[in-house]
């Protein structure tokens, strides 16, 4: 997945050719408690880094009341009117369409409050709770993230409903149709899904999700996932990964042709729960460096996209090979902490123990069929050694 692999280092290089990157596409508030990284990263000094570790509360409970969410004492009735704590942002926005049954759901307050506020999911048609989890803040506990309890039901009215220190916040959203099976799986072996870079919400690292987005969207080339097989009582599909050029107009993409980059079987298989996919790596190629990846989305009912795609991994920069000298004058792992650690993105320590690893989440990407056309080819590295033509 050459697009999603290659992300921080082209962030770095672009940002490093820019003299930095542009203010207004850093999240400076994700930034607050951190430090300014003029002291530069150790990778032996715990106390170097800006402090990004984040906080998991259990999910909330799923019957939650009205009577019980958001209630407030008449005796804070004062304290209230002269809070300032208010939502700088939310996603989704009120009045969303389209939204992913298993979204990634987030808000952004002004001010911390990771200790007070509280939220829930609501079903318009009858009014039911749905409780959140995965509840994680940033360590200014300004941000949070969190999930529903459960897969929402597709093409379904709901209202996010947030508590905080001062206020009620509501924002309605309807989902899309996606989550509905597909009435023939076998139908996406020989389909290739081409990654459009236009989409993502980038999570992590903390600080640069608003570069991170931007740039990716700029990059010539993307991943394409072709589907090779279906097994395992149909609970399990073989793909191939490889990088092609394409362009994205609306839900359509078009121009697809390969490039000369060794592909890449993606191992173990995809799990398949019509119409969710899930892959967990160990380690990932073609490039190497990041390991513990977990990839997941779902099939559109029709089977014309694959949506709500979210990639977590860790890269290490050591075994970044000659990207490192891309990325920094003397090319060495510790010289590349440094430029990460200059935008507020600390090395944390790898399996090893050793200081040299940076955690990647992205969010809310998506992958379009290929047009019919086009066909996807296996490509060694001996190809690749060759200057392979790859013509589709």
């Amino acid at each position: 997945m050459r697009s999603l692999a290659f992300l921080l280092p082209f962030v770095l290089v672009a940002c490093n050719q820019g003299g930095g990157a542009p203010q207004s596409l850093v999240d400076t508030d994700a930034q607050d408690s951190g430090d300014s990284g003029t002291s530069g990263w150790k990778p032996d000094d715990k106390d170097t880094a800006p402090d990004t570790d984040v906080d998991t509360d259990p999910p909330v409970d799923t019957s939650v009341s009205d009577a019980a969410f958001c209630a407030r004492d008449t005796a804070d009735t004062a304290v209230n009117l002269s809070c300032n704590t208010g939502i700088r942002s939310i996603h989704p926005q009120d009045r969303s369409t389209g939204v992913y049954v298993k979204d990634l759901f987030s808000v952004s307050f002004t001010e911390a409050e990771s200790t007070t506020a509280t939220f829930r999911i609501v079903r318009t048609s009858d009014d039911t709770p749905l409780g959140v989890t995965d509840v994680t803040w940033d360590s200014t506990g300004k941000n949070v993230w969190f999930r529903p309890a459960r897969a929402l039901d597709p093409s379904t009215d709901y209202t996010l409903e947030v508590c905080h220190s001062c206020d009620e916040f509501a924002a309605s959203f309807t989902t899309s149709a996606v989550g509905t099976t597909l009435a023939s799986p076998s139908s996406l072996v020989g389909e290739t899904y081409v990654i459009d870079p236009s989409t993502p919400r980038v999570v992590e690292p903390p600080g640069l999700g608003a570069t991170m987005s931007s740039l990716l969207a700029q990059l010539d080339e993307t991943a394409a996932l072709a589907i090779t097989g279906l097994g395992g009582g149909q609970t399990a599909l073989q793909a191939q990964l490889g990088t092609v050029e394409a362009s994205f107009s609306g839900s359509q993409v078009y121009g697809v042709t390969q490039s000369c980059v060794e592909t890449s079987a993606m191992t173990p298989a995809l799990q398949f729960t019509n119409p969710y996919l899930r892959f967990a790596g160990t380690r990932f190629k073609p490039d190497g460096y990041l390991s513990d990846v977990v990839l997941t989305g779902a099939f559109t009912p029709s089977g014309d996209a694959l949506e709500g795609i979210e990639v977590s991994a860790t890269m290490d920069v050591r075994d970044m090979g000659d990207i490192l000298s891309e990325l920094t004058e003397d090319g060495t792992p510790d010289a590349a902490c440094n430029v990460l650690f200059s935008f507020g993105v600390p090395c944390a320590a790898c399996s090893d123990g050793k200081k040299y690893c940076v955690k990647t989440v992205i969010h809310g990407l998506r992958a379009l069929r290929a047009p019919s056309a086009f066909a996807f080819r296996t490509i060694s590295a001996i190809d690749v050694e060759n200057g392979c033509t790859v013509a589709n």
